[in-house]
């Protein structure tokens, strides 16, 4: 079955969709730890002080570099899906313009190569 060019570039912009709502994501995700947890942290800092407030800002810390590092993967993620979605993309273009060449010469109308069927030697 040949995919129309509608469907290959349906397909394609939905992945880029989806790709950009895990950017988006992302860059949520990036906000969080570098304003609200930050705030949040230095909070803590100013008005709780002794070994279990430096125990939990140790921990908040962590979390915010996990917070953080989720955030470049699902970058990463999305960079993969449109690298994907181009590499399908343009296989699936290729493939439907080799089953319509072939579907064409069944039906006859593969049309002619600009010769009589002469061949030349140089």
């Amino acid at each position: 079955m040949i995919q129309s060019l509608n469907t290959i570039l349906f397909n394609y912009n939905k992945a880029l969709k989806q790709a950009d709502q895990l950017d988006a994501l992302a860059r949520q995700l990036e906000g969080y730890a570098k304003n609200d947890m930050s705030e949040a942290l230095s909070h803590v800092s100013s008005n709780w002080k002794g070994e279990s407030a430096s125990q939990f800002i140790a921990k908040g810390n962590k979390a915010k570099q996990d917070i953080q590092s989720s955030a470049k993967q699902l970058h990463n993620v999305a960079t993969a899906i449109r690298k994907a979605a181009e590499t399908v993309r343009r296989a699936e273009e290729r493939a439907r313009e080799i089953a319509l060449i072939q579907q064409q010469k069944l039906s006859g109308g593969g049309g002619s190569s600009g010769g009589a069927g002469a061949s030349r030697s140089f």
